[in-house]
C-alpha cells in the first residue's frame, strides 16, 4: 500500500508526534508498505527539498513566513497540495495519513476531493481538546474534517471526542502510541557522569517540553519543596525542553518562570536543564533516572510514558485522561492530581523512601510496555488501512 504521512510536526522537532510519525513509518515499511513523509515548514520562501532519514523519504515543503494568518494558511495549503499531487499521481491509490491538527487539514480536504485516496486523521494534540470547547471552532472542525474517511485516536477518550464531530458514521480506531523496544529497554547503559550526576544521586526526570499544558511548573514547585524539606537527600531534578528556539512567546515566558523559580537550587547543582534532546539520545537520558514524572494537565498517550516504562523506570503522572489509560495506580506507576505539587512531592518522597515499591512498580510497567512495540502498532495500523479501503 502507498502511504503519505502528512504533518507540520516532524523530525528534527522534539516531541511525541514527530517521533510517532517516524517510527510508525519505519515499522510500516518493514511489513511491506511504501511510505513517504510530507512536512510543510514555514521559512523564507517557497521550496521543496527531498531528503532521507534512515532511508525514509521526506519532502520538506517550505513556504514564506507571514504574520497574516489567512495568507499563511493559503500559502501552506497551495504548496502542500501541489507536492501531494506530484508525489501521489504515479502511486494511486494512496492513503493520506494526517498527523497534525488544522495545519494540514485544508490541503488534506482538497486532496481528498480530487484524488483516488483515503484521508485518515490521527488525533494527537491536546490543542484539539481545548479547541472543542469553543463553539465556533467546533463548527469549523465539522466542516473541515467532514471529508475524513477515518479517525485514529491515540487514546480512547480522544477518539471519542473526534468522532463526536460527525453526524454520519466514520471508521474509528484506538491505536496507541508505540515504542522501539530495541532502543528503550533496561539494558541501556547509565552514564550519569556525562550529565554531572553522581551514582548516589536520586535522579528525577521530567521529559516533557516546557509549555503550560505539560504542567512542568508544578514539578518545579515540588522539586523546590523537597529540596527544602529534605536537604539530607541527594536529590537531582532533570528538566528537558527548555530551549526557546521555535517556541512561541507564551512558552518562552513559561520557561523563564520555571527557571527563575529554581534559580537558587540550580546554583547548588541540584537541577539540570538538558535542553531539547534529540530522540536518538533519549534512551540514555531515561537510563540515568530513578523516577520519571509527567505532571501534565492534558495529554493523549505520550510516548514518554511508554519509553520510561520500557526502560524499567517508575513513573508518576497526573490522573488525567490518556495517562490513566496506560498507568494503573499502584500497579504500573503512581497517579496524582494535576496542579498539585504537594501531592506530587509526597509521592516522590514515598518512592525515594520505599525502594521495594519503586522496583515493583517499575517491573510491572516494563512488562506492560512490551505490548506497545512499534511492530504491533504497525500491524494494527495496516489492518485499519485495509478496512478503510474496504
Amino acid at each position: 500500500m502507498n502511504i503519505i504521512m502528512l504533518s507540520t510536526d516532524f523530525l528534527p522537532n522534539i516531541g511525541g508526534i514527530a517521533s510517532h510519525i517516524f517510527y510508525l513509518s519505519q515499522a510500516l515499511r518493514k511489513i511491506g508498505h511504501d511510505v513517504v513523509v510530507v512536512n510543510p515548514v514555514e521559512k523564507k520562501g517557497f521550496s521543496v527539498v527531498r531528503e532521507e532519514i534512515d532511508s525514509l523519504p521526506v519532502f520538506r515543503v517550505s513556504y514564506p513566513k507571514t504574520s497574516n494568518m489567512f495568507l499563511r494558511v493559503w500559502r501552506r495549503t497551495r504548496i502542500t497540495l501541489k507536492v501531494l499531487h506530484q508525489i501521489a499521481t504515479p502511486l494511486m491509490p494512496i492513503v493520506l495519513h494526517q498527523h497534525d491538527h488544522l495545519n494540514s487539514t485544508m490541503a488534506s480536504f482538497f486532496f481528498r476531493q480530487s484524488c483516488q485516496t483515503r484521508w485518515i486523521w490521527t488525533n494527537h494534540t491536546s490543542t484539539f481538546l481545548l479547541d472543542m470547547e469553543n463553539p465556533f471552532k467546533h463548527m469549523l472542525f465539522k466542516l473541515l474534517y467532514g471529508r475524513v474517511d477515518a479517525v485514529v485516536g491515540v487514546s480512547k477518550s480522544r477518539l471519542d471526542k473526534a468522532l463526536s464531530l460527525f453526524t454520519t458514521s466514520k471508521y474509528g480506531e484506538f491505536i496507541a502510541n508505540g515504542i522501539d523496544i530495541t532502543r528503550f529497554n533496561c539494558r541501556v547503559a547509565s552514564d550519569r557522569s556525562k550529565y554531572g550526576m553522581s551514582s548516589t544521586d536520586f535522579v528525577i526526570l521530567c521529559p516533557s517540553r516546557m509549555m503550560p499544558v505539560k504542567g512542568v511548573i508544578y514539578f518545579a514547585e515540588a522539586a523546590k519543596f523537597l529540596i527544602a524539606r529534605y536537604p539530607q537527600i541527594p536529590w537531582h531534578f532533570v528538566f528537558l525542553g527548555n530551549e526557546v528556539k521555535g517556541q512561541d512567546a507564551t512558552d518562552k515566558k513559561y520557561i523563564e518562570e520555571i527557571m527563575q523559580l529554581l534559580l537558587p537550587v540550580h546554583a547548588r547543582g541540584l537541577v539540570s536543564y538538558l535542553g531539547n534532546v534529540p530522540p536518538e539520545n533519549m534512551p540514555g537520558i531515561y537510563a540515568v533516572a530513578d523516577v520519571v514524572v509527567l505532571p501534565s494537565l492534558m495529554e493523549g498517550a505520550p510516548l514518554s510514558v511508554l519509553e520510561a516504562m520500557a526502560t524499567r523506570k517508575t513513573v508518576i503522572a497526573s490522573n488525567i485522561e490518556g495517562l490513566m489509560e496506560v498507568i494503573k495506580d499502584h500497579e504500573t506507576g503512581l497517579l496524582v492530581p494535576p496542579k498539585d505539587p504537594s501531592q506530587l512531592a509526597r509521592s516522590l518522597y514515598t518512592l525515594y523512601d520505599d525502594k521495594q515499591l519503586r522496583e515493583q512498580l517499575a517491573s510491572n510497567a516494563e512488562r506492560l510496555a512490551y505490548q506497545y512495540s512499534w511492530q504491533h502498532i504497525a500491524r494494527q495500523t495496516s489492518e485499519f488501512y485495509q478496512r478503510v479501503w474496504g
